[in-house]
């Protein structure tokens, strides 16, 4: 997202940069800490990011947006890549452990912003696993009120709206 992207600040490479196994031009994101890399591929110019393990915030979540990667947005208004754990990754659209996890990590920054990645070891309710398993389309933003009735089972967006951008 070009929100997250204008707060990079350049960085001298560094170890941490070699996880992204090319070559770049190096950024910091002073929110996080966490290294970022702009580099050119076959579809243009991209940047890639180590997301967090955690979030440097007390400010409640107020939105998540499906995207790629999935952001997570406080109420102070700043905007985070969602913390992941080391080994699992988060998606959405089918049923797997991808949209397991995202199931967790919302579950968990629900009650806690400050909540690790998600890591599978515990079973997230199923209402979001319901929720996470539909195929919503990018960029969808899903507010607080949503997720907090989803999880309480009394909320599904309708995907055919959903495809249309009307959550």
């Amino acid at each position: 997202m070009a929100e997250w992207a204008g707060r990079l600040k350049p960085s001298p490479r560094a170890a941490a940069f070699e996880i992204f196994g090319r070559d770049g031009v190096v950024f910091i994101d002073p929110e996080t800490d966490a290294p970022a890399l702009r580099s050119v591929t076959e579809d243009g110019e991209r940047i890639f990011l180590a997301s967090p393990q955690r979030l440097p915030t007390t400010s409640p979540l107020v939105e998540l947006i499906l995207d790629e990667p999935i952001w997570v947005r406080t109420a102070d208004g700043t905007l985070y890549p969602a913390p992941q754990d080391a080994q699992y990754g988060l998606s959405w659209g089918y049923a797997g452990t991808g949209p397991g996890c995202l199931a967790e990590l919302i579950d968990r920054l629900l009650d806690d912003i400050t909540a690790p990645g998600a890591d599978l070891s515990q079973s997230p309710p199923e209402p979001l696993v319901q929720l996470t398993a539909l195929k919503l389309p990018h960029g969808t933003v899903l507010t607080r009120a949503q997720l907090e009735a989803a999880r309480a089972g009394s909320w599904l967006p309708d995907v055919a709206d959903a495809e249309d951008g009307q959550i």
